[in-house]
């Protein structure tokens, strides 16, 4: 979930694009677990310091 999901529990279109990023990131990693390191209790903190999902190996700068 996108971190002001987390955090306000209000969706929006924003929201969907986050959540539309990380269908993509899973395509392009043919199914890999996004954030599988990362606690569910930990989540909200770990997106709102900066980190994100690594570019893909396989995923072109342009995509």
């Amino acid at each position: 979930m996108a971190a002001e999901v987390l955090s306000d529990k209000r969706y929006s279109s924003s929201s969907d694009v986050w959540s539309f990023g990380v269908v993509l990131w899973e395509i392009m990693t043919r199914g890999k677990t996004p954030y599988e390191d990362v606690l569910p209790e930990n989540m909200l903190n770990y997106l709102t310091t900066g980190h994100r999902l690594p570019q893909p190996k396989n995923c072109p700068d342009d995509l």
